[in-house]
């Protein structure tokens, strides 16, 4: 067990019910995406492969494009694998999601175009020849900061009254974490065991807005009720 989070340490590491809570789907669809089901292949190649069933920091990040594209538009998922295997097939680049980018419908293909490269374009299909480009609105990357190597390192997932809760693979295996460094979910848990955000913040010894913030994130951003 040591080893194996070992090899997990700065790469966040989470269940499939953690992952789904926080990009906000069903844990059923988060598996499918990462794994596949009897109902169809996965969408994405997690990076600790399929045998684990543990979803990683990038693995994450790549879900919740899924997830703002597919509200927008139902694109079809094996529009997004194969978008994804053209990425690393064309251009060599893994977890394109997680990456700076923008995304393109593209007649019935799904295009993938690197921030950095103004004409170059990474689609499944030369097919669409002077059709329209519809681009899809991606909230999530604006709230993501980069390595030098490109890939996100860190997200801020949600942020009330100017305090942020980020996640950062490299700390705390990338749970939500508040500016003090408690976790988002522990000081909750607190408000509910202490009986209000006061109570907690005075036990925590952390600025009430920290744990209005907390609350606010578990019970309005993820969903949790105290039931």
């Amino acid at each position: 067990m040591v080893a194996k989070l070992q090899r997990h340490l700065g790469s966040g590491i989470y269940t499939v019910a953690e992952a789904a809570l926080y990009a906000r789907i069903s844990s059923a669809m988060m598996s499918r995406w990462l794994f596949g089901t009897e109902k169809g292949r996965s969408v994405i190649d997690p990076q600790f492969g399929k045998q684990e069933k543990v979803v990683s920091f990038l693995d994450l990040i790549q879900t919740l494009a899924i997830r703002e594209i597919r509200l927008q538009r139902h694109v079809p998922l094996p529009k997004f694998r194969q978008a994804i295997k053209t990425a690393k097939d064309k251009l060599g680049i893994t977890h394109p999601f997680a990456r700076e980018h923008c995304t393109y419908l593209w007649g019935e293909e799904l295009v993938i175009r690197p921030r950095e490269e103004d004409d170059e374009f990474v689609e499944a299909s030369g097919k669409n020849k002077g059709q329209r480009l519809f681009p899809f609105v991606e909230m999530y990357l604006e709230n993501l900061t980069f390595d030098k190597e490109g890939l996100a390192n860190q997200y801020k997932i949600f942020t009330s009254d100017e305090v942020a809760i980020r996640m950062d693979p490299h700390v705390r295996f990338g749970e939500p974490l508040l500016p003090s460094g408690y976790t988002a979910m522990t000081i909750w848990e607190a408000i509910i065991a202490e009986g209000g955000i006061e109570q907690a913040a005075k036990v925590y010894d952390i600025p009430i807005s920290e744990a209005e913030a907390s609350y606010k994130f578990v019970n309005e951003h993820l969903g949790k009720s105290a039931a």
